[in-house]
């Protein structure tokens, strides 16, 4: 007796027409499914591009306020009224020219003592600056350095100093001039973003310096917790950080300040006299 092997397994031929269907639709389907990974890829790709150029040029803004900060620092240090030692006549004239800016100017001498400070009148009594370290940086170094964002004692806001020395001046070891953290708003504008991006200036800690967009967070306040570790972070950098986010990407985009400036750490720190 002949004994009959079969190919194939007996089955219906709606069975046998199902596999036909799914062996030509599967391939087909993969296709399909690595097209639209290549479509998000390239769309990611394009988000993460806008996020870049959109970081670039807020760093740069950033960085011109600073930069327009120490050269006015720079025009105080050379006037005749400090050359002089005339306080008196330095702290008029500076207060007038600088009022109108929301820019104010302190002078400290090299243990961080206040002599003037045109947020008050003066012959105002003025304390030592809390935040020694940075003056003593700038001393050591020679150079501008930008402060912490901290509570100013005076003016009650979150405000950053720019410190520069003064070389073998009498009147004083270092000149100041302090800001609103608040007025750098104007330079994070979302307009130029999509409905949900985000944009904002952080402290090397992860502080909101200020920010614009979507995610409108208060000075000071703490950044996104599941982002900030991914911070850019450098030993003794006093950089800024500007971050700017659209929601559909997993982390944002980050751009360290200018290396041209020292444009600054800002965290909030224990009230100070500003």
């Amino acid at each position: 007796m002949k004994t009959r092997f079969r190919v194939f397994p007996k089955a219906s031929i709606g069975v046998y027409l199902f596999a036909i269907v799914l062996a030509i639709a599967l391939p087909i389907l993969a296709f399909v499914a690595l097209l639209l990974v290549q479509l998000e890829n390239n769309e990611r790709h394009g988000l993460e591009k806008d996020a870049i150029q959109d970081a670039l040029a807020l760093a740069g803004s950033v960085d011109r306020q600073l930069q327009d900060m120490a050269t006015t620092l720079r025009l105080l240090s050379t006037s005749p009224e400090l050359e002089k030692n005339d306080l008196a006549a330095f702290h008029d004239r500076t207060h007038g020219a600088l009022a109108s800016q929301s820019l104010f100017v302190t002078l400290v001498d090299a243990e961080g003592q206040q002599l003037l400070n045109t947020r008050t009148p003066f012959g105002s009594a003025l304390n030592r600056l809390s935040d020694q370290q940075v003056l003593q940086r700038a001393l050591d170094a020679k150079k501008i350095e930008v402060s912490d964002v901290f509570i100013g004692a005076t003016s009650g806001e979150a405000v950053f100093n720019v410190i520069k020395p003064l070389d073998g001046s009498s009147a004083g070891a270092a000149l100041i001039i302090t800001q609103n953290a608040g007025d750098l708003s104007r330079l994070v504008s979302a307009d130029g973003l999509p409905p949900e991006w985000s944009a904002a200036v952080l402290d090397s800690s992860g502080h909101v310096v200020s920010t614009g967009g979507a995610a409108n967070l208060n000075t000071g306040t703490l950044f996104n917790e599941r982002i900030r570790p991914t911070l850019p972070r450098r030993a003794g950098s006093s950089k800024t950080t500007v971050c700017v986010q659209a929601n559909s990407l997993d982390t944002p985009k980050f751009l360290d300040g200018p290396g041209r400036s020292s444009s600054g750490a800002l965290s909030p720190q224990p009230t100070s006299p500003s």
